[in-house]
């Protein structure tokens, strides 16, 4: 598509009237787009069909072996023709691949039916609270987060049942009154709690990606870790907060 624009405009601009010359150059791109959608949408040009019969031919002529097949595409956008190898290679798999192929499709469905089918229902069974011994504040665990304005930033153990996170309690910002901090168990994302001045919880932001490494995440879970005021402070300039973003190192995983 962009190749049949920029060939005839290329040529039009060559040519004597070029301006004349154009209408007919995208007239002529449209209907090439046109017909390139439309073989994208029939199944000579479908991409899943396309990637699930690259993928099995591999697989039939030797070039990958079953585990190396690509499981999680054939089940999640694989189509139809995804279900279809999906069912060839469990049909045909070797006693020796039979369990591992069992257990990774478990996997998958498992997973499917968290994001899709089970939507949470308390926030506490998702969470492990730390310091050993502390517990959630008050009317965090009972905050519908499914409805907050905030939702797209939320973690999956904020929206789904099944998902976990870790949750450090901890006084950010010296109010006595406690933050959360909530870290996905796969080290993949985290989210910063906060009460607001109603008293209603709410999405209060990130901390850097430098806490989400193993040995740091350790470090808070025994207690380590303690608030400290930022290098710098922000700037509040006719009535409006700046904020001020301090350079750092950051921190390495090892």
């Amino acid at each position: 598509m962009a190749a049949c624009y920029a060939g005839g405009y290329g040529a039009a601009a060559l040519r004597r009237g070029w301006l004349t010359t154009l209408a007919g150059v995208n007239i002529g791109a449209a209907f090439v787009v046109i017909g390139i959608l439309a073989l994208l949408l029939s199944p000579a040009g479908d991409p899943a069909r396309i990637s699930v019969h690259s993928q099995m031919a591999r697989l039939d002529a030797g070039k990958i072996t079953l585990r190396q097949l690509d499981l999680a595409y054939l089940y999640h956008h694989g189509a139809r023709y995804g279900q279809e190898a999906l069912s060839s290679v469990t049909a045909r798999a070797g006693k020796a691949d039979a369990p591992w192929l069992n257990a990774e499709l478990s996997k998958l469905r498992r997973h499917d039916r968290r994001d899709q089918d089970q939507p949470m229902r308390q926030l506490a069974d998702n969470l492990r609270v730390w310091p050993v011994g502390a517990s959630l504040p008050p009317g965090l665990a009972s905050t519908d987060w499914q409805r907050a304005a905030d939702r797209p930033w939320l973690l999956p153990c904020m929206r789904y049942h099944g998902a976990e996170c870790d949750a450090f309690v901890i006084d950010l910002d010296g109010d006595t009154r406690p933050e959360v901090i909530l870290i996905a168990r796969e080290l993949d994302g985290n989210a910063v709690l906060r009460q607001s001045a109603a008293g209603s919880w709410e999405f209060a932001g990130r901390i850097g990606h430098d806490i989400l490494c193993p040995a740091t995440v350790q470090a808070m879970r025994e207690g380590k870790m303690h608030a400290v005021a930022p290098p710098l402070a922000d700037l509040e300039v006719d009535g409006q907060r700046v904020q001020m973003l301090a350079r750092h190192k950051p921190a390495k995983c090892e």
